[in-house]
């Protein structure tokens, strides 16, 4: 006898949303933004580690125009985060955007200020006391140089070494770049090193991304001109002996100009993950992020190439990413016109990445212009967007647009939450008259081979067969305020994937607004066993 599974979901009109198949939609167990005391830019960057958040806000006043602020949040024993220290400019100076980039490791952080003294730059390390305080700890400054080559684009940390990006570094064609590596020696730190691209492009942004994990660094040229005009480079060296070394360089799977292979980087061991935020493979400027793996001999080889379907074009996907172990975030522009969100992505015992979970946020309520995408970060058990001009409550005028910062927990993301979303026609279709629309549900692993059903339900009520269980739709509150009725669609059957997911497609009839899916998942395959609990 086979066991029947329904899922029911309440009714929603989806707007803004112009790409089929996407994943679920998760909302943030916390948001939270600096009020008037923020700029527009908070969370331009985000770092986070063990109970620590760091956020940037490069427009943030401290005493001069758009000098710049970082925050320190730090998870209380309730579970929420709550703001630990408010770090300013040391020199606030005009125009200096401290908070441009940031890293954070245990008790040390690191924060760039790129257009400090005439776009020079400056990175500061700062260490907790133990207690309660981040202190200035180091200054951060390149050796000899002139011009504005914008030390602290990016940096990143591991131990007592610090590498920090210097996108426009003119020692090498104009814009060339360069990355400062430096390490804390009795108690100071210093400069140890001086990395430069091994193929310079003019403008070639050497030094944007940055990552470290002991000697190993790995730099990202976004705009090189090796595969063609801005199709971009990444590469690795060991620092650890008297002079740095190239270890390999690393590319795309297929390289293309314009695809600015190496925007943003995240490294994990003998992993890496490089974006090319505007990879045109599927849709012009829709992006893509490459996995790599260090081999036997220590050869970087491509081994995954991974893109969202459920993107737009200039979604920028991996204008952001963060790695670790088989987790990675990807974020999306913040300033596409889609609206698209970052995406979780999970690596399976094949070795194979798929879609898990898209990062939107229960709080969005700017209709003009949704910002989702942004900077991401991830630990063990929590990851982090950082949303900046995403104001919680522009349409009500309570605030000026501050920029949020959003958190969500690992355990309701990644441990079988039973989860459906809808979406909008492709290419800028949205929810109009006759547009296709997609719909994704993902049930878990244990739902594999499952029989999927289909349907609609205006009210998310309905007949609920034995065995029945209730998967709601997760929706901000622009689309609550937007329901309109719906309307039942014809079913469409299919078998749940091994993650437990699948995808259907539906038309919008004429003038009504998009009906709210239903899925009704049979399991042939364990008559006799219920849904096991999430797994923690």
């Amino acid at each position: 006898m086979h066991t029947v599974r329904t899922a029911l979901v309440a009714s929603l009109a989806v707007l803004f949303l112009p790409s089929v198949a996407r994943a679920q939609v998760a909302t943030e167990d916390q948001a939270f933004d600096r009020g008037i005391l923020g700029g527009a830019s908070f969370g331009w960057s985000v770092a986070a580690d063990g109970e620590w958040i760091l956020a940037g806000d490069t427009t943030s006043l401290n005493g001069a125009v758009q000098s710049g602020n970082a925050f320190v949040f730090r998870r209380a024993t309730n579970g929420q985060y709550e703001l630990a220290n408010t770090l300013t400019h040391p020199a606030a100076t005009t125009g200096a955007k401290f908070g441009t980039s940031t890293a954070i490791q245990g008790d040390r952080l690191v924060i760039g200020a790129p257009f400090t003294g005439s776009s020079i730059g400056v990175a500061y390390v700062y260490d907790f006391d133990g207690v309660s305080t981040w202190t200035l700890a180091g200054t951060l400054l390149a050796d000899a140089g002139v011009g504005a080559y914008q030390l602290g684009v990016s940096v990143a940390l591991d131990g007592d070494r610090v590498v920090v990006g210097a996108g426009n570094d003119v020692a090498g064609p104009a814009g060339s770049g360069a990355v400062f590596v430096f390490e804390k020696i009795g108690g100071s730190w210093v400069q140890t090193d001086k990395l430069t691209s091994p193929v310079p492009s003019t403008g070639g942004a050497f030094g944007a991304s940055v990552a470290v994990v002991g000697t190993r660094v790995v730099v990202g040229e976004p705009l090189s001109d090796r595969n063609g005009v801005d199709s971009g480079a990444a590469w690795v060296f060991d620092v650890g002996g008297p002079g740095s070394a190239l270890e390999d360089e690393l590319e795309s799977d297929a390289p293309a100009t314009g695809q600015h292979f190496g925007a943003d980087l995240s490294l994990d061991g003998e992993r890496v993950a490089v974006s090319a935020s505007h990879d045109s493979a599927v849709l012009p400027g829709a992006g893509s992020v490459h996995v790599l793996e260090r081999g036997v001999g220590g050869a970087w080889n491509h081994v995954a190439r991974v893109e969202s379907s459920t993107l737009g074009a200039a979604a920028h996907f991996g204008f952001s990413v963060a790695l670790l172990g088989d987790r990675m975030i990807v974020g999306t522009d913040p300033l596409n016109a889609n609206g698209d969100p970052a995406e979780v992505f999970a690596r399976d015992a094949a070795g194979a990445w798929y879609s898990h979970v898209r990062l939107g946020s229960s709080n969005r309520f700017d209709v003009t212009a949704p910002v989702i995408g942004g900077d991401v970060a991830l630990t063990s058990e929590r990851f982090v967007l950082g949303s900046h001009d995403a104001d919680l409550f522009p349409l009500l005028f309570l605030s000026p647009p501050t920029g949020t910062v959003s958190v969500y927990e690992d355990r309701s993301l990644l441990h079988g939450q039973h989860v459906l979303s809808i979406s909008g026609g492709p290419a800028g279709g949205g929810s109009s008259t006759g547009s296709l629309q997609g719909l994704h549900v993902r049930l878990g692993e244990d739902w594999a081979g499952a029989i999927a059903f289909v349907a609609g339900s205006a009210t998310g009520e309905g007949p609920t067969p034995a065995g029945a269980i209730v998967v709601p739709l997760t929706y901000d509150l622009y689309a609550q305020l937007s329901l309109q009725l719906a309307i039942p669609v014809a079913g469409q059957l299919g078998l749940l994937d091994a993650h437990g997911a699948h995808d259907a497609a539906f038309v919008l009839p004429p003038a009504r607004a998009p009906p709210s899916p239903a899925c009704t998942c049979a399991t042939p395959r364990s008559p006799s066993t219920s849904r096991p609990s999430p797994r923690r």
